[in-house]
Protein backbone atom coordinates (compact mmCIF):
# COMPACT_ATOMS: atom_id res chain seq x y z
CA UNK A 1 0.00 0.00 0.00
CA UNK A 2 1.19 3.57 -1.15
CA UNK A 3 2.20 5.50 1.94
CA UNK A 4 0.95 8.93 2.48
CA UNK A 5 -0.09 11.63 4.41
CA UNK A 6 -2.62 12.91 6.91
CA UNK A 7 -2.56 14.88 10.01
CA UNK A 8 -5.06 16.42 12.81
CA UNK A 9 -5.55 19.16 14.22
CA UNK A 10 -7.63 19.75 17.71
CA UNK A 11 -8.52 23.11 17.90
CA UNK A 12 -9.15 24.06 21.84
CA UNK A 13 -10.06 27.68 22.68
CA UNK A 14 -6.87 29.01 22.10
CA UNK A 15 -4.39 28.85 22.93
CA UNK A 16 -5.41 25.30 18.28
CA UNK A 17 -5.88 8.14 4.11
CA UNK A 18 -3.20 8.26 2.38
CA UNK A 19 -3.58 11.21 -0.11
CA UNK A 20 -4.96 8.57 -2.45
CA UNK A 21 -7.32 7.41 0.24
CA UNK A 22 -8.64 9.87 1.45
CA UNK A 23 -8.40 11.48 5.21
CA UNK A 24 -6.19 11.50 7.84
CA UNK A 25 -4.83 14.85 9.29
CA UNK A 26 -4.65 14.62 12.50
CA UNK A 27 -1.74 15.47 13.87
CA UNK A 28 -0.55 14.85 10.73
CA UNK A 29 -2.67 13.07 11.14
CA UNK A 30 -5.03 16.38 11.48
CA UNK A 31 -5.81 18.77 13.62
CA UNK A 32 -7.68 19.89 16.27
CA UNK A 33 -8.27 23.61 17.49
CA UNK A 34 -9.52 24.88 20.51
CA UNK A 35 -8.53 21.88 22.70
CA UNK A 36 -4.63 22.39 21.10
CA UNK A 37 -3.52 20.09 19.12
CA UNK A 38 -2.43 19.29 16.95
CA UNK A 39 -0.68 18.91 18.37
CA UNK A 40 -0.47 20.21 22.01
CA UNK A 41 -1.13 19.00 25.07
CA UNK A 42 -3.60 20.26 27.79
CA UNK A 43 -6.60 19.58 25.96
CA UNK A 44 -9.86 18.32 27.75
CA UNK A 45 -8.67 17.79 30.74
CA UNK A 46 -10.24 14.71 32.87
CA UNK A 47 -9.86 13.40 36.51
CA UNK A 48 -8.90 9.90 37.17
CA UNK A 49 -7.30 7.18 35.18
CA UNK A 50 -9.31 8.38 32.02
CA UNK A 51 -7.99 10.59 28.51
CA UNK A 52 -7.30 14.01 28.56
CA UNK A 53 -6.21 13.85 24.97
CA UNK A 54 -6.36 11.88 21.62
CA UNK A 55 -4.69 12.04 18.57
CA UNK A 56 -6.24 10.43 15.35
CA UNK A 57 -3.42 9.23 12.59
CA UNK A 58 -3.94 7.76 9.53
CA UNK A 59 -4.14 3.99 10.92
CA UNK A 60 -3.67 4.40 14.65
CA UNK A 61 -4.79 6.52 17.43
CA UNK A 62 -2.58 7.88 20.52
CA UNK A 63 -4.29 8.83 23.43
CA UNK A 64 -2.75 10.70 26.73
CA UNK A 65 -4.04 9.62 29.76
CA UNK A 66 -4.10 11.54 33.13
CA UNK A 67 -1.44 9.48 35.02
CA UNK A 68 0.16 10.83 32.00
CA UNK A 69 0.85 8.06 30.01
CA UNK A 70 0.36 7.27 26.63
CA UNK A 71 -1.17 4.81 24.68
CA UNK A 72 -2.13 3.92 21.33
CA UNK A 73 -3.78 1.38 19.10
CA UNK A 74 -4.32 0.47 15.34
CA UNK A 75 -1.79 -0.31 12.73
CA UNK A 76 1.85 -0.68 14.09
CA UNK A 77 4.31 -1.92 11.28
CA UNK A 78 6.65 0.63 11.91
CA UNK A 79 6.20 0.42 15.62
CA UNK A 80 3.97 3.65 15.54
CA UNK A 81 1.41 2.03 17.87
CA UNK A 82 4.28 1.05 20.13
CA UNK A 83 4.62 4.25 23.14
CA UNK A 84 7.42 4.51 25.41
CA UNK A 85 7.20 4.33 28.92
CA UNK A 86 7.18 7.31 30.86
CA UNK A 87 5.83 10.71 31.77
CA UNK A 88 4.07 12.66 29.27
CA UNK A 89 2.57 16.14 29.17
CA UNK A 90 1.63 15.84 24.58
CA UNK A 91 1.29 13.29 22.12
CA UNK A 92 0.67 13.47 18.12
CA UNK A 93 -0.22 10.84 15.95
CA UNK A 94 0.25 11.00 12.14
CA UNK A 95 0.65 8.01 9.13
CA UNK A 96 3.45 6.17 10.06
CA UNK A 97 4.36 8.26 13.42
CA UNK A 98 3.92 9.54 16.80
CA UNK A 99 5.94 12.12 18.75
CA UNK A 100 5.22 12.84 22.57
CA UNK A 101 6.51 15.39 25.10
CA UNK A 102 7.89 14.42 28.37
CA UNK A 103 7.52 15.77 31.52
CA UNK A 104 10.71 17.04 31.35
CA UNK A 105 9.71 19.46 28.18
CA UNK A 106 12.32 16.63 26.34
CA UNK A 107 10.37 15.16 22.76
CA UNK A 108 10.54 11.76 21.59
CA UNK A 109 9.27 10.30 18.86
CA UNK A 110 8.50 6.51 17.28
CA UNK A 111 7.51 4.75 14.10
CA UNK A 112 8.76 5.73 10.38
CA UNK A 113 11.72 7.40 10.22
CA UNK A 114 12.64 7.44 6.46
CA UNK A 115 12.39 11.30 6.71
CA UNK A 116 13.80 12.24 9.53
CA UNK A 117 9.73 13.35 10.93
CA UNK A 118 11.25 11.15 13.96
CA UNK A 119 14.36 12.45 14.68
CA UNK A 120 13.56 15.47 16.65
CA UNK A 121 16.93 18.01 16.99
CA UNK A 122 19.22 16.94 19.81
CA UNK A 123 18.60 18.57 23.11
CA UNK A 124 15.60 20.72 21.75
CA UNK A 125 12.70 21.45 24.67
CA UNK A 126 9.37 21.43 23.85
CA UNK A 127 5.50 22.38 25.02
CA UNK A 128 3.95 20.61 22.28
CA UNK A 129 4.71 18.48 19.39
CA UNK A 130 2.46 17.90 16.27
CA UNK A 131 3.14 15.18 13.61
CA UNK A 132 2.55 15.62 10.05
CA UNK A 133 2.79 13.45 7.43
CA UNK A 134 6.76 12.30 6.65
CA UNK A 135 7.88 15.86 8.93
CA UNK A 136 7.20 17.05 12.84
CA UNK A 137 6.51 20.60 13.65
CA UNK A 138 6.79 21.99 17.67
CA UNK A 139 6.70 24.80 19.58
CA UNK A 140 9.16 25.82 22.24
CA UNK A 141 9.14 27.52 25.48
CA UNK A 142 10.04 31.06 23.79
CA UNK A 143 7.11 30.20 21.14
CA UNK A 144 9.17 29.88 18.66
CA UNK A 145 8.46 27.19 16.21
CA UNK A 146 10.84 24.39 15.26
CA UNK A 147 10.21 21.10 12.69
CA UNK A 148 12.00 18.24 11.16
CA UNK A 149 11.65 15.64 8.88
CA UNK A 150 11.10 15.93 4.68
CA UNK A 151 12.43 19.33 3.68
CA UNK A 152 9.91 20.14 0.73
CA UNK A 153 7.93 22.99 -0.03
CA UNK A 154 8.92 24.80 3.00
CA UNK A 155 7.35 22.57 5.57
CA UNK A 156 9.92 22.53 7.93
CA UNK A 157 10.73 26.34 7.78
CA UNK A 158 8.51 27.61 9.82
CA UNK A 159 8.09 31.73 10.81
CA UNK A 160 10.18 33.27 13.22
CA UNK A 161 7.28 35.11 14.30
CA UNK A 162 6.36 33.45 18.18
CA UNK A 163 3.23 31.63 17.99
CA UNK A 164 0.80 30.68 20.99
CA UNK A 165 -0.38 27.54 19.11
CA UNK A 166 0.46 25.30 15.97
CA UNK A 167 -0.90 22.36 14.26
CA UNK A 168 0.54 20.23 11.41
CA UNK A 169 -1.55 18.68 8.45
CA UNK A 170 -0.55 16.33 5.61
CA UNK A 171 2.42 18.72 4.00
CA UNK A 172 1.78 22.28 5.51
CA UNK A 173 1.20 23.71 9.68
CA UNK A 174 0.01 26.25 10.52
CA UNK A 175 0.19 29.04 13.79
CA UNK A 176 -1.37 31.33 15.77
CA UNK A 177 0.76 34.71 16.30
CA UNK A 178 0.26 36.81 19.36
CA UNK A 179 -2.04 39.11 17.34
CA UNK A 180 -4.43 36.12 16.89
CA UNK A 181 -3.94 36.52 12.95
CA UNK A 182 -2.85 32.87 11.68
CA UNK A 183 0.37 32.21 9.42
CA UNK A 184 0.78 28.83 7.53
CA UNK A 185 4.16 27.94 5.60
CA UNK A 186 4.45 24.28 3.47
CA UNK A 187 2.56 23.14 0.72
CA UNK A 188 -0.31 25.17 -0.57
CA UNK A 189 -1.35 23.02 -3.11
CA UNK A 190 -5.37 24.27 -2.48
CA UNK A 191 -4.63 27.07 -0.44
CA UNK A 192 -4.53 25.40 2.39
CA UNK A 193 -1.58 27.95 3.62
CA UNK A 194 -3.76 30.70 2.72
CA UNK A 195 -5.30 31.70 5.95
CA UNK A 196 -8.17 34.35 6.16
CA UNK A 197 -6.72 38.26 7.83
CA UNK A 198 -9.08 37.83 10.34
CA UNK A 199 -8.52 37.17 14.18
CA UNK A 200 -8.71 33.46 15.58
CA UNK A 201 -8.15 31.44 18.36
CA UNK A 202 -7.80 28.24 17.82
CA UNK A 203 -6.46 26.08 14.95
CA UNK A 204 -6.68 22.46 13.36
CA UNK A 205 -4.43 21.69 9.99
CA UNK A 206 -6.20 18.94 8.14
CA UNK A 207 -4.99 16.45 4.87
CA UNK A 208 -5.69 19.55 2.58
CA UNK A 209 -7.54 21.60 4.25
CA UNK A 210 -7.38 24.04 7.40
CA UNK A 211 -9.75 25.11 10.25
CA UNK A 212 -9.85 28.01 13.00
CA UNK A 213 -11.86 29.14 16.01
CA UNK A 214 -13.57 32.79 15.63
CA UNK A 215 -13.14 34.97 19.09
CA UNK A 216 -16.97 34.68 18.45
CA UNK A 217 -16.15 30.68 18.56
CA UNK A 218 -18.06 30.61 15.20
CA UNK A 219 -15.65 27.96 12.81
CA UNK A 220 -14.20 29.05 9.32
CA UNK A 221 -11.99 26.45 7.14
CA UNK A 222 -10.16 26.91 3.91
CA UNK A 223 -8.26 24.90 1.57
CA UNK A 224 -9.46 21.85 -0.40
CA UNK A 225 -13.49 21.51 -0.62
CA UNK A 226 -14.48 18.79 -2.68
CA UNK A 227 -16.17 16.92 0.07
CA UNK A 228 -17.88 19.84 1.90
CA UNK A 229 -15.08 19.72 4.90
CA UNK A 230 -15.10 23.37 4.58
CA UNK A 231 -18.74 23.81 5.25
CA UNK A 232 -18.61 24.62 9.02
CA UNK A 233 -21.94 24.26 10.40
CA UNK A 234 -23.76 27.00 12.24
CA UNK A 235 -23.52 27.95 15.70
CA UNK A 236 -20.64 28.09 18.35
CA UNK A 237 -17.80 25.45 18.87
CA UNK A 238 -15.96 25.00 21.99
CA UNK A 239 -12.93 22.85 19.66
CA UNK A 240 -12.41 21.91 16.05
CA UNK A 241 -10.62 18.81 14.67
CA UNK A 242 -9.15 18.24 11.18
CA UNK A 243 -8.96 15.31 9.38
CA UNK A 244 -7.71 14.26 5.74
CA UNK A 245 -11.44 15.38 3.95
CA UNK A 246 -13.78 15.73 6.99
CA UNK A 247 -14.11 17.87 9.99
CA UNK A 248 -15.32 17.56 12.85
CA UNK A 249 -16.37 20.11 15.94
CA UNK A 250 -17.20 20.11 19.75
CA UNK A 251 -19.94 22.45 21.00
CA UNK A 252 -20.81 23.55 24.41
CA UNK A 253 -23.84 21.14 25.51
CA UNK A 254 -20.93 18.00 24.59
CA UNK A 255 -22.21 17.09 21.76
CA UNK A 256 -20.23 16.47 18.36
CA UNK A 257 -20.89 17.35 14.86
CA UNK A 258 -18.93 16.51 11.78
CA UNK A 259 -18.85 17.39 8.13
CA UNK A 260 -17.19 16.54 4.88
CA UNK A 261 -16.51 13.05 3.51
CA UNK A 262 -18.05 10.14 5.02
CA UNK A 263 -17.54 6.77 3.62
CA UNK A 264 -16.48 5.05 6.07
CA UNK A 265 -18.56 7.18 8.86
CA UNK A 266 -16.10 9.18 10.50
CA UNK A 267 -18.24 12.21 9.88
CA UNK A 268 -20.93 10.07 11.91
CA UNK A 269 -20.19 10.33 15.52
CA UNK A 270 -22.58 8.62 17.98
CA UNK A 271 -24.50 10.89 20.58
CA UNK A 272 -23.02 11.80 24.32
CA UNK A 273 -21.85 14.19 26.08
CA UNK A 274 -17.67 14.74 25.18
CA UNK A 275 -14.65 16.90 26.46
CA UNK A 276 -12.67 16.75 23.24
CA UNK A 277 -12.62 15.33 19.69
CA UNK A 278 -9.94 14.54 17.15
CA UNK A 279 -10.14 13.07 13.24
CA UNK A 280 -7.86 11.25 11.24
CA UNK A 281 -7.70 10.06 8.09
CA UNK A 282 -11.15 8.43 7.76
CA UNK A 283 -11.99 7.49 11.53
CA UNK A 284 -12.56 9.91 14.47
CA UNK A 285 -12.18 9.79 18.14
CA UNK A 286 -13.50 12.06 20.92
CA UNK A 287 -12.98 11.79 24.98
CA UNK A 288 -16.53 11.62 27.04
CA UNK A 289 -16.93 13.56 30.10
CA UNK A 290 -16.01 10.62 31.96
CA UNK A 291 -12.51 10.34 30.27
CA UNK A 292 -13.24 7.48 28.24
CA UNK A 293 -12.41 7.48 24.25
CA UNK A 294 -15.04 6.71 21.41
CA UNK A 295 -14.01 5.96 18.05
CA UNK A 296 -16.06 6.13 14.60
CA UNK A 297 -15.28 4.92 11.07
CA UNK A 298 -12.84 2.74 9.47
CA UNK A 299 -11.30 0.21 11.45
CA UNK A 300 -9.44 -2.14 9.26
CA UNK A 301 -6.86 -2.04 11.77
CA UNK A 302 -8.20 -1.36 15.13
CA UNK A 303 -7.45 2.37 14.82
CA UNK A 304 -10.91 3.02 16.11
CA UNK A 305 -11.34 0.35 18.43
CA UNK A 306 -9.93 1.75 21.94
CA UNK A 307 -8.19 -0.33 24.59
Amino acid sequence: MTRSSCALAVIVLCACGDPGEGSDAGSAPTGDAGAADSGAGSDAGQVGEGYVKLSAGGYHTCGLKADQTVVCWGRDDYGQSTAPAGAFIDVSADYWHSCGVRDDNSVVCWGDDDFGQSSPPDGELLERVSAGYFHTCGLKADQRAVCWGLDDSGRITPPTDPLSTLSTGWYHSCGLKLDQRATCWGMNSDQQATPPDEPLTALAAGGLHTCGLRPDQTGTCWGYADFGQLVVPTGTFEQLAAGADHSCGLRADGSVECWGRDDADQANPPPGSFSYVTAGLDHSCAITTAGVARCWGRDNYGQASPP
